[in-house]
């Protein structure tokens, strides 16, 4: 996390997922990884889960687009720009900012995703060396990182600054009622990053600033450690819509007695009933 290791991660022979915490690191990177040890046995790797693509064809096109050896977690996340602070590797050193070329991408380049996107949902990760990215969900979406008024493929080295959402097919204008509704989000007093529609070679998509990335005075950026509620109740990747409210209100009031989180979280979750969002799942309500 930033530039210090907070942990290794190990599997072994069966596929079970343990953690190690580095001496020293003093904050978990989960409420359900505390730093006592006393976590559930699937936790950890649960939590990797939650950072990649849930389904299986998609992994399969990141792992060829990519170079990864396997569609594993450890394979798929190792050197990507993922979700939070943490940056994930096989080998001991860090990467460093200027340790890989930066790709820039063209507006033909974000054209050609934008439509790959939107044609081939499941598999339309394109193949670059330099580019290695990860997000969770279902839906097809993939990252860039501004870079003066430039856009860059990311990765470990190169974190990204916004994620790019092209409607599907079946639902042309839903990159408009995204802008809209996030537009509507901030009219009703609530936090949200900024967003809108942008339109590159023709193809037009949603695009949102990532809010777990943070620009600095020397023109770097930096992750902003996050996790979603998924990841901090210890969950799979199949339960994103079963998770009850009442469960999501224990765990934030463990987390802070005082229910500042509890308060903040039903304003959300009011605004995406009334907005007709009843599934929107727990990945679309992290904190940190």
């Amino acid at each position: 996390m930033g530039d210090s290791p907070v942990g290794v991660f190990l599997e072994d022979s069966e596929g079970n997922v343990s953690l190690e915490y580095a001496k020293g690191v003093d904050m978990p990177i989960s409420l359900s990884l505390p730093l006592d040890g006393k976590w559930a046995r699937k936790a950890p790797g649960r939590f990797l889960e939650n950072l990649l693509p849930d389904n299986p064809t998609a992994r399969e096109a990141m792992m060829r687009a990519s170079g990864a050896a396997s569609t594993d977690s450890f394979d798929l996340l190792d050197g990507a720009d993922s979700s939070g602070g943490l940056v994930f590797s096989l080998h001991d050193d860090y990467p460093a900012p200027r340790s890989q070329m930066v790709s820039f991408a063209s507006d033909d380049d974000i054209a050609s995703r934008i439509s790959s996107a939107r044609s081939a949902p499941m598999s339309w990760w394109q193949h670059d060396s330099h580019a290695r990215f990860s997000l969770a969900g279902n839906q097809p979406k993939f990252t860039l990182a501004r870079i003066g008024d430039r856009w860059a493929w990311p990765n470990a080295a190169i974190p990204s600054t916004h994620i790019f959402k092209p409607p599907e097919q079946g639902t042309a204008d839903a990159d408009i009622v995204e802008a809209a509704s996030n537009r509507l989000v901030r009219l009703c007093g609530l936090e949200s990053s900024k967003a809108g529609v942008m339109e590159f070679a023709g193809e037009r998509t949603y695009v949102i600033e990532r809010f777990d990335r943070r620009p600095l005075e020397n023109g770097k950026v930096a992750r902003l450690h996050t996790e979603d509620f998924l990841q901090s109740l210890g969950l799979p990747p199949e339960r994103k819509y079963t998770v009850k409210a009442k469960d999501v209100l224990h765990m934030l009031h463990r987390a802070d007695p005082a229910d500042g989180l509890c308060y903040s979280w039903i304003a959300q979750l009011a605004l995406n009933v009334s907005a007709g969002l009843q599934r929107a799942s727990p990945r679309f309500m992290p904190h940190w």
